[in-house]
């Protein structure tokens, strides 16, 4: 049996692809602003770059946006 390709594994790339595809009203700051910076959390993480405190960070910024957004496609994301 062939091993899964990392794309295939990782719960980043997954979770980096769903936020990327997400479709956002884009009428409210927190969703257009912390939806940025998670895919570039995400990326830097992919890439190898991530720090332990990113996961903190991103965490910080889901809460965020799912509190404070309109539609349901930033919760979703969040």
């Amino acid at each position: 049996m062939e091993p899964k390709a990392r794309e295939e594994t990782c719960e980043v790339i997954k979770t980096l692809e769903f936020f990327s595809e997400v479709k956002t009203c884009g009428r409210c700051l927190p969703c257009m602003v912390g939806g940025a910076q998670i895919i570039e959390i995400l990326q830097k993480i992919t890439q190898g770059e991530g720090k332990n405190e990113d996961i903190h960070l991103l965490r910080l910024l889901a809460s965020g946006i799912e509190e404070t957004v309109r539609c349901k496609g930033g919760k979703d994301a969040a």
